[in-house]
């Protein structure tokens, strides 16, 4: 929250009330010690920041085992729920490291209402209007919707699903559920329809911060391997080529020493031959 770089709740009662106070006894008191000013104005500070921090964020417990919900401040000026959410995914999968061991999904709700098909048709006519403008030159936007409920099984997820889809004008605007440009979440908690039109909802593993930082660490591991692979690859078509090589030229060695063998015997057979002619004619003659 406040990496985003805002400060996001103006002062409480009491820390308004603490200010003039302290200024008042600062411009009043040139008799006292310049010591004592000094930390009356650290010590008004320290107890605003407290009521800031305090009064920042509320606890809301859902009714469902595993969830909880964080309402953020109202203050125009504050980052929403969606801005949030984007950055910790994001530092999460930069860092390779949890916020916390006990978290798993983090799931901005910016829209709420009644689970009834009347309400969730009225929502999503807004939702549609705010995030997906139609009308002469409006730009193309790719989305999807995806459904989640939780301890809610009143409706049917299809007929969700063609609700909300047909809030949003199409076209200009076209369903994409491989690489939406947005995502519409529409959760059922209980009795509450939750929505939220989402950034990089899919490419940030649903939000699912685990996921992400495990990922980062299953690519790295996968690379590594993929780079030994391709080294054994390589070493092992360099043995194939070698032993080829070898056998090769064996064969060739094979082949020379027959030719040789051939030609010598080529060359012994005619000696023979005279032998056996001055033979016969010895014989011959002797007759």
């Amino acid at each position: 929250f406040n990496r985003l770089g805002k400060d996001h709740v103006g002062r409480s009662d009491n820390a308004a009330a603490a200010a003039p106070a302290a200024a008042a006894a600062d411009a009043g008191g040139e008799g006292g010690s310049k010591g004592s000013s000094i930390a009356d104005m650290l010590a008004a500070e320290v107890a605003e920041l407290k009521d800031k921090r305090k009064d920042r964020f509320k606890r809301r417990e859902g009714g469902v085992r595993g969830t909880l919900f964080v309402e953020f401040p109202q203050a125009d000026d504050c980052p929403s729920p969606e801005e949030v959410v984007l950055d910790i995914c994001r530092q999460v999968q930069a860092s390779q490291s949890l916020p916390s061991r006990h978290l798993m999904r983090l799931l901005p709700v910016s829209h709420t209402c009644g689970i009834s098909k009347d309400d969730i048709t009225a929502l999503a006519a807004k939702v549609a209007a705010k995030h997906f403008p139609a009308g002469e030159g409006a730009a193309s936007i790719e989305f999807a919707v995806e459904f989640e409920h939780r301890a809610s099984d009143k409706l049917d997820r299809r007929e969700v699903i063609d609700i909300v889809a047909k809030a949003v004008q199409q076209p200009p605007h076209k369903v994409n559920l491989k690489t939406p440009q947005k995502t519409i979440l529409v959760q059922l908690v209980r009795t509450v329809c939750c929505i939220s039109v989402l950034d990089s909802y899919k490419e940030l593993a649903r939000f699912n911060v685990r996921k992400l930082a495990e990922d980062e660490l299953e690519q790295q591991v996968e690379q590594k391997q993929q780079v030994t692979q391709k080294q054994q690859d390589e070493d092992g078509q360099k043995a194939v080529a070698a032993a080829q090589a070898d056998v090769k030229l064996e064969k060739q060695d094979e082949k020379q020493a027959g030719d040789a063998a051939g030609a010598a015997a080529a060359e012994a057979a005619p000696a023979e031959e005279v032998k056996a002619a001055v033979a016969d004619a010895e014989d011959a003659a002797g007759s």
